[in-house]
C-alpha cells in the first residue's frame, strides 16, 4: 500500500464545524474554510487510504479457546530489553531489540489473568492494530501475552514531543507547531475511525521520527490499560476514575464516566496547549489540587501571544460539556487549513540592491508533501 501525505477520510464532504468557531478568528485565517475544502478535494483525489485495516480473511488468527497463534504474537524470549525510556500510569517503556530490529517495548503493570471476555476483546483489538498503516501512528510490531503483557512498537529516534518541548535552548518555529498539531490530530482521528480510543494522549505519548514528524504512540489495548490503571500510584502523574494521566484527563472521567472519543479530544486540547506553551500542564500542583480545577474548567492560561487557531482549538477541545467538543477530524482540518494559509502568505524579504523579482515561500502543496 502506498503512503499518503494526508489521510483520506471515508466521507467526501468537509466535516461540520462547531458554531462560533470563527467568531474571533484572525484575518490571517479568514480563508480557513476555503482551505479546508481545497484540502478535502486533494485528499479525495488520492486512490489510497492512510489507514487500512487488514481484512479478516487475511488475519492469521484463531479464537482464544483454540489457542491458535496469531501472526502479531511475540514470544517474550525474542525480546531484548535495553535502556528504560519512561514510565507512565500503565507501565514502563524500554528501547530494545526484536529479531535484530530496534523497537520500543512497553511492559504493562498488569500481571493478572484476564477473563475470557476481556481476553477476546484484547485479541480483537490487537488484530485491528496490526492492520493500521499511517505516517501519523507509531508502527505496531506485536504483543507478548506471556509471562507478562508486552506491547512492541516502532522505535522513533527523535524521542518524545514532550522532551523536544523541554529543550528550551532549541527554538520551536510556528511552522513546527502547526505541523505537530496537524500530525497529532490526524493520528488521533485515524484511531477513532477504527473505533480505537487512545485513553492517555499526552506529549510523552507522541514520538518524533528522524524527520521530527510527530506520530501518536501507545494507543489501543484498552483492556490492559484499564487493568494496569488500578495498579498505578495516585498523585500528579497517576490515574483516577477513567484511564489516563491527571493533567490530560477530561472532567467527566473524574465522575467515573467511561473513556470516549470526546475524552480523547479533551486530551488533544491539552496537548495543543503543550505545543504552543512548551510547558507542562498544571505544573507544580498535586493531584488533589488538579481535580477541582479540572471539574471547574480552570485550565492553565493560554500563552500571550497565542496563534488564533491554537486558541480556538484549545478552547473548543477543553469544553466541559463533551458533546460541545469538536471531533479529532475537525481539529485536524482546522490545523491543515491554517498551515496552508500560513504557507500561502509570502514572507517579507529585504529589498534587493538591484531590481529583482521577489520569490514567495514554497507552495501549500509542497508543504503538505513534506508532512
Amino acid at each position: 500500500m502506498r503512503s499518503t501525505d494526508i489521510p483520506s477520510p471515508e466521507n467526501q464532504n468537509p466535516s461540520p464545524i462547531p458554531s462560533g468557531l470563527f467568531t474571533r478568528a484572525d484575518p490571517r485565517f479568514a480563508s480557513q474554510l476555503k482551505c479546508i475544502e481545497e484540502a478535502k478535494k486533494q485528499k479525495d483525489q488520492k486512490d489510497q487510504e492512510a489507514v487500512s485495516p487488514i481484512p479478516a480473511a487475511q488475519s492469521n488468527s484463531g479464537s482464544p479457546a483454540s489457542g491458535g497463534a496469531r501472526r502479531w504474537e511475540i514470544q517474550y524470549g525474542e525480546l531484548k530489553l535495553e535502556q528504560k525510556l519512561g514510565q507512565g500510569p500503565f507501565g514502563e517503556v524500554h528501547s530494545g531489540t526484536y529479531r535484530k530490529s530496534k523497537v520500543a517495548i512497553k511492559l504493562y503493570d498488569f500481571r493478572g489473568k484476564l477473563a475470557s471476555e476481556q481476553a477476546e476483546m484484547l485479541l480483537k483489538e490487537a488484530d485491528v492494530m496490526e492492520g493500521l498503516r499511517s505516517e501519523y501512528l507509531v508502527g505496531f510490531r506485536g504483543i507478548c501475552l506471556s509471562p507478562r503483557y508486552v506491547l512492541v512498537m516502532e522505535f522513533c529516534e527523535g524521542g518524545t514531543l514532550r522532551a523536544r518541548l523541554d529543550k528550551t535552548s532549541e527554538a520551536v518555529t510556528p511552522l513546527e507547531q502547526l505541523r505537530w498539531a496537524v500530525q497529532t490530530s490526524y493520528g488521533l482521528y485515524q484511531l477513532h475511525r477504527v473505533r480505537i480510543m487512545h485513553r492517555d494522549l499526552k506529549g510523552e505519548n507522541i514520538l518524533l521520527d528522524s524527520r521530527k514528524h510527530a506520530k501518536v504512540a501507545d494507543f489501543g489495548l484498552s483492556i490492559l490499560k484499564s487493568s494496569s490503571a488500578s495498579h498505578s500510584k495516585s498523585g500528579g502523574g497517576g490515574s483516577r476514575g477513567g484511564a489516563g494521566t491527571l493533567p490530560w484527563m477530561a472532567p467527566e472521567l473524574h465522575d467515573e464516566k467511561p473513556n470516549s472519543q470526546e475524552t480523547d479530544v479533551y486530551s488533544l486540547g491539552v496537548v495543543l496547549w503543550e505545543i504552543v506553551s512548551r510547558k507542562m500542564p498544571y505544573a507544580g500542583l498535586s493531584g488533589d489540587q488538579m481535580i477541582p480545577r479540572t471539574l471547574q474548567g480552570k485550565r492553565d492560561p493560554l500563552p500571550d501571544p497565542c496563534p488564533e487557531v491554537f486558541r480556538l482549538m484549545i478552547l473548543a477541545c477543553c469544553k466541559l460539556e463533551p458533546s460541545e467538543r469538536p471531533t479529532a477530524e475537525q481539529v485536524a482540518d482546522q490545523f491543515a487549513a491554517a498551515l496552508k494559509s500560513v504557507e500561502s502568505v509570502p514572507m517579507p524579504v529585504p529589498a534587493p540592491e538591484s531590481p529583482q523579482p521577489v520569490q514567495a515561500v514554497g507552495s501549500c502543496d509542497e508543504e503538505m508533501k513534506r508532512l
